[in-house]
């Protein structure tokens, strides 16, 4: 059949540029962590609140996702593995 052929195709091929797109999210998180390092509230650095380190752990934690499946997707797309064969 085509169709699978090339759904297989774009689907790995989109999902390695998605993996891979998410990681320059990183670069943000560090803006945002410097960012809640200088501004202050209630005679502290924000960072110190419990709720801003809620959401700095959970957006690393879903970054190291990101970057693992990026790697996962990579050495799967790199080989044959995901290739559709004919019966």
């Amino acid at each position: 059949m085509f169709y699978p052929t090339i759904l297989s195709d774009n689907v790995d091929s989109e999902r390695l540029t998605s993996a891979a797109a998410s990681l320059g999210v990183r670069a943000a998180l560090e803006v945002a962590v410097r960012y809640s390092d200088k501004r202050h509230a209630f005679g502290r650095s924000i960072r110190k609140f419990q709720a801003v380190q809620f959401i700095v752990a959970d957006a690393i934690t879903k970054l190291d996702a990101a970057s693992h499946d990026a790697e996962a997707e990579k050495c799967y797309t790199d080989s044959d593995m995901w290739k559709v064969h004919e019966a």
